[in-house]
């Protein structure tokens, strides 16, 4: 076929000759559409056109059926990461790279890395929600390399500082938190990040109860139940947060909770924590997260930003500013080997077990807060030496109430 657009003389101002073949498409299988690559330069010339290298966002074919091609919408990137290893060609390393030049890539409701699969994404790549309920759920490793000068964005669909043009269900030209959901870690999975902003994200979903009609609606954007998370150079900003208080203790920003004998690990490094319920919660027990050159601030929990049912974490260097309450929530802890309290961090806790063949020592000017009837047993070692201009603080965590014993 020769294809002529002529204007209003009669005169042709494109044309695109395919007397002999198509320059590009796949007339067979997925049927995909030929694309022009730039419209300055001639559709005569074959180099100027290729396979569509991704499938529509919106609308489908008659019947329901995928369209693999770009209608109403750029030619150049907005690819939609649906059924990743269906629809996209990853390397003899079971490997996807995602580059700058094909932002912003959309995410499914539910987009799914699996065991044995990696998902890399370079500097300056931007991701948004197809939907306010999207997210990434890691079975295999999600990779995000950022750089100082051009980090990965994850953002609303209706961003304009990183997104032209709004192919989704959102209406509207402003953001708003929640605007796409979370990154879910399952077993054995992996998230790694560097230099990765995290904006609009956290809508909250439904999670299923112990009970048949149980359930609760959790707002969260990296959910950890069984991997390995390693945050660094991150930040948190415009986070979705329940309206209900009742709902609100489910929320965090970071939550550990593996399934009954899996083994999570969580490191956050040099990274930047800005408003919302809690930051971090880890609700199991013999789990490993440490905490390191980090800023919390904004945060509405009354018990501080981070809380932790049982693991003490590994912390240094972190700052807790205009917090409702400056302080980290240990609730219940077990003291199995020496370690050291951070004495430039104000605790919060009700239980503390130091068992035999274990020192917990209590650097001059550590604030502990104890809660109602709180307790610190002694069956091994515990060492709190102060001096006269920098005390050791150990008082309870509302001043109407007392706590309870050191119990040797």
């Amino acid at each position: 076929e020769n294809l002529i657009l002529l204007n209003n003389n009669g005169e042709i101002i494109d044309q695109v000759d395919n007397s002999s073949k198509w320059f590009a498409g796949q007339a067979e299988g997925k049927y995909k559409t030929m694309e022009r690559i730039s419209p300055n330069n001639p559709g005569t010339q074959a180099s100027n056109w290729q396979t569509s290298d991704t499938f529509s966002v919106k609308g489908k074919v008659y019947g329901g059926g995928t369209i693999y091609g770009t209608p109403r919408q750029p030619n150049q990137g907005y690819w939609y990461l649906q059924n990743l290893t269906t629809n996209y060609i990853f390397d003899e390393n079971k490997t996807l790279i995602l580059t700058a030049e094909n932002s912003p890539y959309f995410i499914d409701d539910k987009t799914e890395i699996p065991a044995g699969y990696t998902l890399k994404l370079k500097e300056g790549v931007v991701i948004v929600g197809a939907f306010n309920s999207s997210y990434f759920d890691v079975k295999g490793n999600l990779l995000i390399e950022g750089t100082e000068a051009k980090p990965v964005i994850f953002t609303s669909a209706r961003d304009k500082n990183y997104i032209k043009f709004n192919l989704t269900n959102l209406v509207g030209n402003n953001p708003e938190p929640g605007d796409w959901g979370r990154i879910e870690v399952s077993e054995n999975g992996k998230l790694i990040v560097n230099n990765v902003k995290f904006l609009y994200g956290g809508q909250k979903y439904f999670a299923q109860g112990g009970f048949v009609f149980g359930g609760k609606f959790p707002a969260r954007i990296i959910n950890n139940l069984g991997g390995e998370v390693n945050l660094a150079n991150a930040e948190f900003q415009n986070s979705f947060m329940n309206k209900e208080i009742k709902d609100q203790i489910y929320d965090a920003i970071v939550w550990i909770e593996p399934a009954n004998g899996l083994f999570t690990t969580t490191t956050i490094n040099n990274s930047v924590f800005d408003g919302g319920y809690l930051a971090i919660k880890n609700q199991k027990q013999n789990n490993y997260f440490s905490i390191s050159n980090s800023t919390f601030k904004n945060f509405t929990n009354t018990t501080g930003p981070i809380t932790s049912r049982y693991d003490f974490p590994v912390m240094e260097n972190n700052v807790f500013e205009n917090n409702v309450r400056n302080v980290v929530e240990i609730q219940q802890w077990t003291v199995n080997t020496d370690i050291t309290l951070d004495s430039k961090v104000e605790y919060l806790m009700n239980i503390i077990t130091v068992n035999t063949g274990a020192t917990l020592q209590i650097l001059p000017g550590t604030i502990i807060n104890l809660s109602k009837k709180g307790e610190i047993t002694v069956n091994g070692s515990l060492e709190a030496i102060g001096v006269d201009n920098n005390k050791i603080i150990i008082r309870p965590a509302k001043v109407d109430e007392k706590w309870g014993n050191i119990i040797f």
